[in-house]
């Protein structure tokens, strides 16, 4: 039973509702502490995100050994079909929401906003785009298949234990 309430979905759905049930309760003071606290955490995973997809998808790929070349092409074709299904799918869940709200029943929304700033930022520095990032870590991997390197192999390793090690101790 503890295993369970220890899993991170049980966790993620726990706090989830303790934000809706504490909404009512806390200060304006306490949700902008814990907003600086969101935003933080924000800002450092874009800031790691480059490296994150770099190491990851580079170790990947490099796994497959000789077939790297089919799953890329395999891969590159699911996404592309599953990002046309999706627009697709979003396409009619638009219009039929758009039409939805047009009609005389739509009156009662109203739209709120608040003013919500965090105390602090950290500013980081721009790296390079996670896509970018992603292309660069296609090539190596590709590279790693055909070609022994036993240095960038370490390096792509050592980058992502790295990276699991990080992701595990500040963030999971």
């Amino acid at each position: 039973m503890k295993k369970i309430f220890c899993s991170l979905p049980v966790q993620l759905l726990g706090a989830i509702f303790a934000a809706f049930v504490l909404n009512t309760f806390v200060c304006d003071q306490t949700v902008r502490v814990f907003f600086t606290a969101s935003s933080l955490i924000k800002e450092v995973l874009e800031f790691c995100l480059p490296a994150v997809v770099f190491f990851f998808v580079a170790s990947g790929i490099g796994a497959f050994a000789k077939n790297s070349l089919t799953m890329i092409l395999l891969l590159l074709s699911m996404v592309t079909i599953s990002n046309g299904l999706t627009g697709l799918y979003t396409y009619g869940v638009g219009m039929f929401a758009v039409q939805a709200l047009s009609s005389n029943q739509a009156q009662g929304f109203a739209v709120q906003s608040s003013e919500l700033t965090s105390f602090y930022s950290l500013h980081l520095p721009f790296s390079i785009p996670s896509d970018k990032a992603m292309l660069v870590a296609l090539a190596v991997g590709c590279l790693l298949t055909f070609i022994s390197l036993p240095l960038l192999t370490q390096f792509v390793a050592t980058g992502k234990r790295l990276i699991e090690r990080g992701l595990g101790l500040f963030f999971i």
